[in-house]
């Protein structure tokens, strides 16, 4: 998977959409998935209805209060998304739900910063892929309400998330060597 949502609610880890197979061809997901750390055993999340969200990588993906939220993200046709989603993954019968946002809804968007504290949801930066974001915003998670934060000494616009895999080549053989 490249592009991925992995984070973690409870005891479990939680997976949802990117590329799958061949980097030059990728295909896209929506899938959820769940890990269990304590028997390191994958589970597929069924759901209790046909709504499953469009194939999404580089989304914003982050557990707040025992609820996964999904925003934004590139669907499957290269577009950037604004839309914002929310599922339980612990009931019986887990659906996702649309939520209606409202306030400053941050702009359609990719590969973004997103984090949960104990009382909000925040996003940074990401891009549409012709515009590169350099902005702040709060999700009220229980209200669905955004607010446009406007912070002192805001870092550069920036893109690229936290959750892709990296690569990497090298290490240390005791000299130092200058880069040209």
């Amino acid at each position: 998977h490249s592009g991925v949502g992995f984070t973690a609610l409870g005891a479990n880890l939680y997976l949802f959409g990117g590329h799958l197979g061949n980097p030059s061809e990728p295909s896209t997901t929506g899938n959820l998935y769940s890990f269990a750390p304590t028997t390191s055993a994958w589970t597929s999340i069924e759901l209790a209805d046909s709504v499953q969200l469009s194939a999404l990588s580089r989304s914003g993906f982050v557990a707040f209060v025992g609820e996964l939220f999904v925003f934004g993200g590139r669907g499957s046709g290269g577009y950037a998304l604004n839309d914002l989603w929310k599922i339980n993954p612990t009931l019986s019968s887990p659906s996702w739900q649309l939520l209606s946002g409202s306030g400053d809804i941050p702009s359609a968007r990719w590969n973004f910063g997103m984090a949960a504290t104990s009382d909000a949801i925040f996003l940074f930066g990401g891009t549409s892929g012709e515009v590169v974001f350099g902005d702040m915003a709060r999700l009220e998670p229980q209200t669905s309400a955004w607010t446009t934060l406007s912070p002192s000494n805001m870092p550069q616009a920036r893109y690229g998330s936290n959750h892709r895999p990296r690569r990497c080549a090298g290490g240390w053989k005791g000299r130092r060597r200058r880069r040209s």
